[in-house]
């Protein structure tokens, strides 16, 4: 199995861990239906910034928002393709992205 595959699995697992976990806390203790509760409404603001920065077109926002230690999975089978680890190289990655799509359809820099 490719060493990408194992760190999928491995990805996948804790997730479901935790996903586990938190649900088996609920469970059996009341007092974590608050905190939650509390997690849920955090996420939900921290995406809802992050869709409003780039409806507003606001880069810095955009990029504010991305962790130091981000690793972007970029799709398919081309030069791209794969795990771009940190936020420099993640945002390497969407700038070339973004040009290679402009050049496509006509536009440019």
């Amino acid at each position: 199995m490719p060493h990408q595959n194992k760190s999928a699995i491995s990805v996948a697992r804790r997730t479901l861990l935790y996903g586990l976990g938190t649900a088996a806390a609920a469970l059996y203790d009341t007092s974590a239906w608050a905190s939650i509760e509390e997690d849920t409404k955090l996420r939900e603001k921290i995406v809802r910034r992050y869709a409003e920065a780039w409806s507003q077109g606001d880069f810095k926002a955009i990029v504010d928002s991305y962790h130091d230690d981000m690793t972007l999975h970029y799709f398919g089978h081309n030069p791209m393709a794969g795990d771009h680890v940190g936020k420099a190289a993640s945002l390497k990655t969407l700038a070339e992205a973004r040009l290679n799509f402009e050049s496509y359809v006509g536009g440019g820099p």
